[in-house]
């Protein structure tokens, strides 16, 4: 885990609670499309929204690759050719 042991109980609790907390408000959702759109209509809703927050994790995910590949600001970067003299 990245984050510092004396912290990591309550990241744990974080992650428990995002995790486990948001299936009753998926179900709450899911059950009031039912209700009035059809359970065709409700699954379209949650493929989707699913969809969506899969596009934003790759995102952020590329976001975090290109920010970790390129090389802080200030520092030098000094490339040789062979046969060169520093």
């Amino acid at each position: 885990m990245g984050s510092d042991p004396a912290h990591r109980g309550r990241v744990m609790a974080l992650y428990t609670l995002i995790l486990q907390g948001s299936a009753p408000l998926g179900a709450l959702f899911v059950g009031t499309v039912t209700q009035y759109l059809g359970t065709r209509s409700a699954l379209w809703a949650g493929g989707l929204i699913s969809l969506a927050a899969a596009l934003v994790a790759a995102v952020a995910d590329r976001s975090d690759a290109r920010r970790a590949a390129a090389p802080a600001e200030g520092t030098q970067t000094h490339t040789t050719r062979t046969g060169s003299r520093p």
